[in-house]
């Protein structure tokens, strides 16, 4: 079956749900599929329940999902330093504090200061804290590049995403047809942290103020978005959709795959969720 490259985008950007229905169908391995898979879907977001403010066309593609539960603060407080060796530090060095400290030390002593603004008691028999979830997934974001519109792009530009190159199999006689394509890097494509529910949350109850929460939840964000591009799920999550890309296209019958990582055929600038 031999399909334009427009022809052939357009499929692609249209019909990975159904891929993932193949996949089960064919009985794959069940590493090939993401552990949750979102692909081109639409977000609102409302300021009340009539009232629509926004509407936004999303072309994320994930492909992993991490999830990290932390305890504020004592997470990011090391258990062999302490507020007082800490201040020892400071007091003996010069500069700003962001020169003399390192990087466990400034961490614990944000942690510390947003706590004792937050109103939690570190520094007591009964110390306070916060569970956190944070939820963070990674994929491609192919919004202005020619995955989203196809349609819409040149030749040069769709042959910078994809090209198919003819073989001859001398001994078989056969034309082998091998794809060749190329995806933007893998982004973190989305970052969140999940509502407190204090039917499920089974830990001590601690009052906090939205502005305590908030300053909580965005260094908490913060940190695992760091953590997670340090673990790896940049590099799994592209390792996934390429491997989700190679099967569709062998099932379209091409006979080899070719993936490579690159800024494929933008059509617009995008900037959003890059790292």
């Amino acid at each position: 079956m031999k399909l334009s490259a427009a022809r052939l985008l357009a499929l692609l950007s249209t019909a990975v749900a159904a891929v993932v229905l193949g996949l089960l169908i064919l009985r794959l391995p069940t590493e090939l599929l993401p552990q949750v898979f979102g692909v081109f879907h639409r977000e609102q977001r409302s300021g009340h329940e009539l009232l629509l403010t926004e509407v936004h066309d999303l072309y994320r593609f994930h492909t992993v999902e991490y999830v990290y539960r932390s305890v504020f603060p004592y997470d990011y407080m090391a258990p062999h330093l302490s507020l007082a060796s800490i201040l020892r530090s400071i007091r003996a060095g010069s500069g700003s504090i962001a020169e003399m400290l390192n990087e466990e030390e400034q961490r614990f002593l944000d942690a510390y200061n947003i706590s004792l603004q937050a109103g939690l008691r570190t520094d007591t028999a009964a110390a306070e804290f916060v569970v956190v979830t944070v939820v963070v997934r990674a994929g491609f974001d192919l919004a202005d590049t020619v995955f989203a519109r196809p349609h819409e792009a040149t030749p040069e530009q769709l042959s910078s995403v994809f090209s198919v190159e003819e073989s001859l199999n001398q001994a078989a006689g056969t034309s082998l047809r091998i794809a060749h394509m190329t995806t933007p890097p893998a982004v973190i494509t989305e970052l969140r942290v999940e509502d407190v529910n204090p039917e499920t949350y089974s830990y001590p109850d601690v009052s906090l103020s939205p502005e305590g929460w908030r300053s909580i939840a965005q260094f908490v964000r913060e940190h695992a978005r760091s953590e997670t591009i340090s673990d790896g799920i940049l590099r799994t999550a592209e390792q996934n959709g390429h491997r989700l890309l190679e099967t569709l296209l062998l099932q379209l019958g091409y006979d080899s795959v070719e993936l490579r990582t690159g800024i494929p055929g933008l059509l617009h600038e995008n900037t959003d969720f890059r790292d």
